[in-house]
């Protein structure tokens, strides 16, 4: 389609000159009309077309040798320079350039190839109505929003831990010290045992009542009159015997004293 190709090597032309990539120049509206529809004097026929280009910004991709025009002024300028050139230097410059990319895309149709070739040297260009558009300033991206505070690490309630810990060390402390009660009680008791079957040989040791049962005898009165009380003359002579090994104890000791001073005298004092 001759007119695809011109719209095609008009936006090539047309990037060219305004320094522009070619994807922001587009060609829309692209027919064919006589001259004088055109309003072109002079001509025969003619093909219109409008013509809309974006300014490339700085985010654009620039590769190759090309460096894109930013300034959107500089490019209004550029264009009017174009469309108003009283030396006809631009519009030459657009021109030629032009017939250059048109002879471009037909180069694989060989008719219209001829037709270039036949219109290609009383070929116009003609630029009308510029109408510069200023873009919208693209409202920045909204802030991110500021990222969550961190977690605040709530202190762990060791009420219950240290209730443990504390039960656990009573526990071990009084199965201690019930366990060092009960083995010194149990020496007493067999040392009793021992000391009655000394005294008393042939009748046989009752044992005294446990501590729960004094204690349970001391807090109910129900337990007051029980048949542990037939132990209390046991228990006296008990204890009378106690006494009495106390009491040997002591004059031996003393005894055991008097001999040694008496060692310790000199043998003048002895004499005498």
């Amino acid at each position: 389609d001759f007119k695809a190709a011109f719209a095609a090597a008009l936006r090539s032309a047309v990037a060219a000159r305004l320094r522009q990539p070619r994807t922001h120049v587009f060609a829309d509206s692209v027919a064919m009309s006589s001259a004088q529809q055109a309003n072109i004097p002079g001509q025969r026929a003619a093909i219109t077309a409008g013509l809309v280009s974006y300014v490339a910004t700085a985010e654009d991709d620039v590769t190759g040798a090309v460096t894109w025009e930013t300034n959107a002024q500089a490019v209004l300028e550029k264009v009017q320079d174009i469309a108003d050139d009283p030396y006809n230097r631009e519009s030459l410059f657009l021109t030629d350039r032009f017939k250059v990319e048109l002879r471009k895309e037909n180069r694989f149709s060989p008719l219209r190839a001829q037709v270039v070739a036949a219109i290609e040297p009383g070929l116009v260009l003609r630029l009308t109505d510029v109408i510069f558009v200023p873009a919208a300033r693209p409202a920045p991206p909204p802030a991110p929003p500021p990222p969550p505070p961190p977690p605040v690490a709530e202190s762990e309630d060791r009420t219950v831990l240290f209730i443990v810990i504390l039960a656990a060390v009573v526990l071990v402390s009084g199965s201690g010290w019930a366990w060092r009660y009960l083995r010194m009680r149990r020496a007493a008791l067999q040392q009793d045992i021992e000391v009655w079957e000394a005294n008393n040989p042939g009748i046989p040791f009752r044992r005294p009542p446990s501590t729960l049962w004094r204690l349970c005898k001391r807090c109910c009165c129900c337990c007051r009159s029980t048949p542990w009380d037939d132990n209390v003359p046991t228990l006296s002579a008990l204890e009378d015997h106690r006494r009495s090994l106390r009491a040997r104890g002591s004059r031996a000791t003393l005894g055991s004293q008097l001999s040694l001073a008496d060692q310790q005298r000199p043998r003048s004092t002895r004499r005498m």
